[in-house]
This record gives C-alpha cells, structure tokens and sequence, in this order.
C-alpha cells in the first residue's frame, strides 16, 4: 500500500462558502486557517490532502455549530453544484449501473473511498471500503460518502428505499440528525458503514432515467481514464464498460477502446487472444444481464428492454429468443417455478 497521505477531490469543497455565508460567516477567513482560499472550491481537478478534507469539515462544525457538517455540505452539492462525477451516477439506468461507474471512475473522484456492493440475506448492501490506513478512517468523513451515496440512491430509485445505515462507529451525537437526513434507522457498532436497500433495488429502473442524459454525462467523462483491478481479465474489463454503457450512445468500440486509453485495433487484437470479439461481448454481457434481470419479478419486459439499450420491448424479445429458445416470458416462469 502507497505510505503517502491520500487524497481526495477538492470538488467534495464545493458548498463551503456557501454554507459559512448563510451564518455571515467570512469564507476567506475561514480557508486562510489552512493556507487556501476559497477558489479551492472552484478547482475541480485538483486532489487535496484527505487529512486536509477531514480538518476541514472538523473546523467547520465549529464555525456552523451542528454535530455534523458533512450532511450540509452534501445537501449543498446536491442543490447547488454540476459535478460530472456526480451526474453520471444519479443518470445511470439502475443502481447496479451507478455503482459500477463509481467504480471505475474511483480514481478521479478519491484514493480513499471505495464502494463494494452484495446482497446479503434479502438486503443490498452498498458497503464503504477504504484504501487508507485505520487511522484516516475518520467517522465524519465516512457519513460524508455515505451521504453522497444516499443522496445518489434516493435520485435512482426514489425516497424511502434506504431500510437502514449501518456504522462501525460506537455512537453519534445527534442520532437524530443522521435519521433525519437518510430518513431511517441508523445501526451503530456495524461489521463496516454501509446503506442496506431490499434486494430488488439492486436493477429497479431509474425512476428518472433518460437515455439522452446518461449519454451526455458519460460524454464528460470520456477523457478520463477508468481503473480495473490489476489482475482481471482484459475482455472482463471490456464486459464491464459495455453493460454500464448499454443504454448510451457510447457502446460502441470506438468509445470503450477511448476509455480504455487504447486503440480499437489494439481492443480487438487484446480479445482476439482470448478468442473473442468485440460484438460477442455485447451479447453476452445483454444475455447474462437479461437473466439477472428477469429474475427481479418487479422488472417489466419493457423495462429490462429499455435497461439493456435496445429500442423496443420485441426488439428484446426477439433477441432472447434466438439465444434461449424460449421467449423471455417463458424463461422468466421456468426459473420462478424452480
């Protein structure tokens, strides 16, 4: 593990001044305490000291009088700010999609926090995982993701989803004030910080989704680079791109070898030495989501249509039937009888 501080986005300082003024508070007094000013906020690209960040939010519930400014600032980004980062992921089709993006585009947004995601019982569980030592484990910090987080679940599948958030912290001040913002029971002494959701949240349709507008925000992205564990397959990558890219216009393989940094003659060499092909990885990653899918019974076909990018509920239905020998229908009541 790299020994240096990490760092995170100074975007996540967006929302600061704008706090400190709703107390007429002065802005520029406040950041000289840490030798910046408040164009910081504006330095979208810029990566700060996460202990930096967690000083910060420290010496702001100072200035704001509340336990925790981390649910301010988190509401002032979700009202006031246009992160790329944060536009892709309340536009993604699903919840499944949007984590995946976050994923893949952890490095541009933090080095410290990470999101692993599982269904545990009848719970899906968004779980905070950090690359930092214990010691930058700093709780404040943690309900700041969290609270990002949440705020992205309540954009994609609607309020009131959230059945509750777990905390490995022993106890808040306050309690109240974290229930309040996530609108649930909040678990305190957890295993690891997580949201927990029913397990059908996991591929419900986003409640506001637009294709046009998930392609726009990828759009903005396209430039920067995605991260990959080290040692996953290349085609696994490249399947992993398509199926958060299927209901854009950018699953195509000039856009993926683009974010991929590569040539696409360099992609089709790469999968021709697993014997495999661009076009069979689309139809694979539609297939083997449209299973997982299909299981979800609170999944319309033309949802599930409409989430695997193709034009219309028989375009789906054709395309299963050929691969399956059964229509999608059918498919889906063999597997419930089972």
């Amino acid at each position: 593990m790299n020994r240096r501080t990490p760092h995170t986005s100074a975007r996540l300082l967006f929302g600061v001044s704008e706090l400190l003024e709703r107390k007429n508070l002065d802005c520029e007094a406040f950041y000289a305490q840490f030798q910046l000013d408040s164009s910081i906020e504006n330095q979208m690209d810029r990566l700060i000291p996460y202990d930096l960040f967690v000083r910060i939010l420290s010496r702001l519930a100072v200035y704001l009088d509340v336990q925790h400014p981390a649910l301010a600032l988190v509401d002032t980004h979700f009202s006031t700010i246009n992160i790329p980062m944060l536009n892709l992921l309340t536009s993604s089709p699903c919840l499944e999609v949007a984590l995946q993006n976050a994923s893949q585009y952890r490095a541009y947004f933090s080095e410290v926090t990470y999101w692993d995601h599982f269904i545990e019982g009848d719970y899906f569980v968004i779980k905070r995982c950090s690359y930092a030592n214990l010691s930058f484990n700093d709780s404040e910090h943690s309900l700041f993701t969290l609270a990002q987080t949440g705020k992205v679940v309540n954009q994609i599948v609607g309020p009131n989803h959230i059945e509750y958030v777990a905390l490995m912290q022993a106890s808040a001040r306050r309690v109240s004030e974290i229930e309040r913002f996530f609108n649930c029971p909040v678990l305190f002494n957890q295993d690891y910080d997580a949201l927990l959701l029913k397990k059908p949240m996991r591929y419900k349709q986003n409640v506001h989704f637009d294709a046009g507008k998930y392609s726009a925000a990828y759009r903005q992205l396209l430039d920067l680079p995605v991260a990959f564990p080290r040692n996953q397959l290349f085609s696994e990558s490249v399947k992993q791109l398509i199926f958060n890219t299927l209901t854009s216009q950018h699953c195509n393989i000039e856009s993926i070898s683009k974010m991929m940094k590569v040539h696409h003659r360099t992609l089709q060499n790469r999968l021709a030495k697993e014997h495999l092909t661009f076009k069979q990885l689309v139809k694979e990653v539609r297939h083997s989501v449209a299973k997982r899918m299909l299981l979800q019974e609170n999944l319309s076909h033309s949802q599930i249509a409409r989430l695997l990018g193709y034009s219309e509920a028989s375009a789906f239905t054709r395309a299963f039937t050929r691969a399956h020998q059964m229509s999608p229908r059918a498919w889906r009541k063999q597997q419930m009888a089972k």
